[in-house]
């Protein structure tokens, strides 16, 4: 399963440039879980990773503690943004 967008917020709070880039779903109850905060000159490739489904992989339906559901997955993209997408292609 994939998201069906992509939500892109400056993250100031953080440094001047930096963006937070969160996954999208839908047919969940809380529609945001998860994201990154990465630098400006990543953003356009990490956004077509999570569009592609690629970022996100293994995506399925869980239940927090109060019984909302939510996509739990496997992030690929860890602390080295630039290197890890380039490892999966992007």
């Amino acid at each position: 399963m994939k998201p069906v967008d992509v939500r892109i917020v400056p993250a100031l709070h953080i440094r001047p440039d930096a963006v937070s880039v969160m996954p999208i779903w839908s047919g969940v109850d809380r529609p945001i879980s998860g994201g990154w905060i990465v630098t400006k000159k990543n953003v356009a490739r990490l956004e077509k990773a999570i569009r592609d489904g690629v970022a996100c992989p293994n995506a399925t339906i869980v239940k927090d503690n109060y019984g909302n559901t939510f996509f739990k997955y496997d992030p690929v993209i860890g602390k080295n943004t630039n290197a890890d997408l380039k490892k999966i292609g992007y």
